[in-house]
């Protein structure tokens, strides 16, 4: 392996797989980037997963994090992101006021990833060890674990118990909560990275005094902060559904796909988004069927929009008006954080200062730093700004502890959503099969298995994994190993096997849907919806959670979509945490319907669940 003080010049151009093109802008940000790389010594991780790349070159990968922000990374193979065709600045991935290693996660198929594990074990022979999370003793399991020690039996410790309930003894309960109190903030236990990595110098064994002494061999006791912190590489294989639906399809490359094509835009607009990884939840379906987005710089826009930084405080809707309205810019106006990136955008054109030093303030937002953050306002004060815009700038930067995307991130997640989305079009059959074979969202198992039905394929009760195949003439999914004819099902199912099917399995295999199912009123029933009505509904559920529970808000919504129709879904929005609904098969009720557009809202008046055996038989009247 090379050493660190090599030239990023003289090493890495011999291993690029693309050339870099002769024009200034793309010189300069190589020099740039080489400079860089020399300065803090970062060749060897370019060379190591470079490595990795080569070693597993017959299955697919992207990039995601600020790796493709870098054009030496385009260049050698490691991402498939032009950062100078979509603007990306260097400074989100490196620049001079950083010194720690620049981050490179790769996403392989998930049902490969143990043999990108196996070839990199191969490749470096006792040098590879895995990465530890460290798990932090909270309060609740500080207290529990502090009972337990003092003898209280396991059963009184159920989730939610209360300390006086079960240690009538004032003196034993101050000892308790004494105990717990020394354990909170300090290391619990150790357990697994998802997929960090450090590979050490060739012919140099993992050290001992690194390793967990029980833990699984080859798991250091470092976590990923403390990987960094002692000068080591650390590497993310991580793993990716979406990629294996992708790989199933087509072996073309991931940027090889057609930029702008007006089908896929007109399967956004309709909500057509069901099966494709990271674009099928019911959120991410009412985004884009309002911005309709015609390219996939347009689907990565949609795709950092759902995150809680750029969402936050009103953001996204904010967003989708002006996008609606014609009147969003690319500045960043109507939502600064649409990506972190913008957050460098905001700092340095406010500070007229380098990326480097905005990056640095980017940063301290993101680690919640309140001194910084009021170093900052003094700052925008001094050069004149007035306290509306250094409120309203310290409102948008604040959305930074919260989750975001970077640029290259959304880009590489939405190349994959852009070719999902196109093979869904072109090759609808051979599509659901891959997603039956590997897709696990938060939909309910029932509605890919609707959505292959609508498109065509007959089903198999039999478990994945499947190959496409002919029943009877028409296209069914067949099981791997081939079984008997009679696994493949034909269309005219009895309601008493759908109604086994549901209980047994949780879906069901007919060419019809539950009857009864649906949203009416007199209007409704005569064809002739519109504007806001009173309806009643009912419908198995597809996906649902309570909005506001983790963020303890205490003005909590249920938001479940439930199916009405072949194809067809529907938003049923309720006040206050209604979890209990979640457990049912289906629901039904009263409420509010309006439209936007395709996407259908009810603001429940009254819900209750329902049971499989109601539905079946139930007319709609």
């Amino acid at each position: 392996m090379m050493t660190a003080a090599a030239a990023a010049a003289a090493v890495l151009p011999p291993l690029f797989v693309r050339s870099p093109p002769k024009n200034a802008v793309y010189q300069h940000r190589l020099q740039e980037e080489f400079a860089l790389i020399d300065r803090n010594q970062f060749v060897p991780v370019f060379l190591q997963v470079r490595r990795i790349l080569e070693l597993t070159q017959d299955i697919p990968h992207i990039i995601r994090g600020s790796a493709g922000s870098s054009l030496v990374c385009y260049l050698l193979g490691i991402t498939q992101i032009d950062p100078i065709k979509h603007g990306l600045e260097l400074a989100r991935f490196m620049n001079t006021a950083r010194a720690d290693m620049p981050d490179i996660d790769m996403d392989f198929p998930y049902n490969r990833r143990d043999e990108v594990f196996d070839r990199i074990n191969a490749a470096w022979p006792g040098q590879v060890a895995r990465v530890s999370n460290h798990i932090m003793w909270k309060p609740r399991s500080a207290l529990r674990a502090a009972a337990r020690e003092a003898g209280v039996p396991a059963r009184a410790l159920h989730r939610g118990f209360r300390l006086e309930k079960v240690v009538s003894d004032p003196v034993q309960r101050a000892a308790i909560w004494r105990s717990a109190r020394e354990r909170i903030g300090h290391l619990r236990t150790h357990s697994l990275h998802c997929g960090g990595i450090v590979i050490f110098e060739e012919h140099e064994k993992v050290p001992s005094e690194l390793l967990l002494p029980d833990g699984k061999p080859g798991q250091l006791h470092l976590n990923k902060d403390e990987t960094e912190d002692a000068g080591l590489i650390k590497i993310d294989v991580l793993s990716n559904r979406g990629l294996a639906v992708l790989a199933d399809l087509s072996p073309t490359a991931i940027d090889d796909y057609p930029n702008v094509c007006s089908v896929i835009t007109e399967m956004f607009r309709r909500g057509d988004n069901i099966g494709i990884t990271f674009a099928e939840s019911r959120g991410m379906r009412k985004i884009l069927a309002e911005m309709a987005p015609t390219s996939v710089t347009e689907v990565a826009m949609a795709l950092a929009l759902i995150r809680p930084a750029a969402a936050g405080n009103g953001h996204k809707q904010l967003f989708l008006e002006a996008w609606c309205a014609g009147s969003w810019d690319s500045d960043g106006t109507h939502n600064r954080i649409l990506y972190d990136d913008d957050a460098i955008d905001t700092i340095r054109s406010l500070l007229n200062c380098d990326d480097a030093t905005a990056d640095s303030w980017r940063r301290a937002f993101a680690k919640g730093r309140t001194e910084k953050e009021a170093e900052f306002a003094m700052l925008l004060e001094r050069d004149g700004h007035d306290r509306r815009t250094v409120n309203r700038t310290l409102e948008n930067l604040r959305q930074l502890q919260l989750y975001s995307f970077c640029r290259s991130h959304a880009l590489s997640y939405a190349q994959l959503v852009w070719a999902l989305a196109y093979w869904k079009h072109e090759a609808p059959h051979d599509f659901w099969v891959a997603v039956l074979n590997h897709s696990h969202s938060d939909y309910r198992g029932w509605v890919h298995r609707r959505q292959a039905r609508v498109a065509g394929l007959l089903l198999s009760r039999a478990p994945p994994p499947y190959k496409l195949g002919t029943r009877a003439g028409r296209p069914a999914v067949i099981p791997l190993p081939p079984l008997k004819e009679q696994s493949v099902l034909l269309p005219d199912e009895h309601p008493a096997q759908i109604q086994l099917d549901l209980r047994n399995h949780g879906v069901w295999y007919g060419s019809a849907f539950l009857e009864g199912c649906g949203i009416w009123n007199r209007q409704m029933l005569l064809g002739k919806p519109a504007g806001r009505q009173r309806v009643q509904f009912c419908g198995p559920i597809a996906c649902g959670r309570v909005s506001g529970r983790d963020f303890k808000d205490p003005h909590p919504v249920t938001l479940i979509a439930i199916g009405v129709a072949n194809g067809k879904y529907v938003d049923i929005v309720v006040e206050g945490d209604r979890g209990d609904l979640l457990g049912h098969f289906a629901i039904a009720g009263v409420g509010i319907w309006s439209a936007r557009g395709p996407i259908e809202t009810i603001v429940a008046e009254r819900i209750h669940g329902c049971s499989v055996a109601s539905l079946l038989g139930k007319q709609q009247t």
